[in-house]
């Protein structure tokens, strides 16, 4: 499992804590709120850690709630240690719960032996939107 306590919000995001609402794995969910936000932002979380080694893995798989009504997409942006990014999309993320999954296989120009963080995030909608995440791991 990739640990949620050192998560960073990026671009306007807000950590609303932990919650028991949504919980797939364990006992808390992470809540975070993307505000309606009127300038161009990519608000969204940053999962660090001091090196995840991927290359054994098939994919990133994390467990999801859309607290809105509204169609998300969602992206994934992968960095290395030598700062490499590798920007993917994982879709429409529709209201309610979702499993969502990653191939590993999509990396491209960075060193999946040594991921130094992974951003997730969505493109600000005209009203406030809350998203509910549980059970971030690496199958293989």
């Amino acid at each position: 499992d990739i640990s949620l306590e050192g998560v960073v919000m990026y671009d306007g995001a807000i950590q609303e804590g932990l919650s028991e609402n949504h919980v797939t794995s364990g006992e808390k969910s992470l809540k975070i709120k993307i505000p309606n936000i009127t300038w161009e932002a990519y608000p969204g979380m940053i999962v660090r850690s001091e090196s995840i080694d991927t290359s054994k893995a098939e994919t990133l798989e994390f467990d999801m709630f859309n607290d809105s009504q509204s169609v998300m997409s969602l992206y994934v942006k992968f960095f290395d240690e030598a700062g490499n990014a590798s920007d993917h999309s994982f879709g429409a993320i529709t209201p309610g719960a979702q499993h969502v999954s990653f191939p590993i296989s999509q990396l491209v120009g960075i060193d999946k032996n040594k991921i130094k963080s992974i951003l997730i995030w969505t493109y600000p909608q005209n009203a406030e939107v809350t998203f509910y995440f549980d059970n971030f791991h690496f199958w293989s």
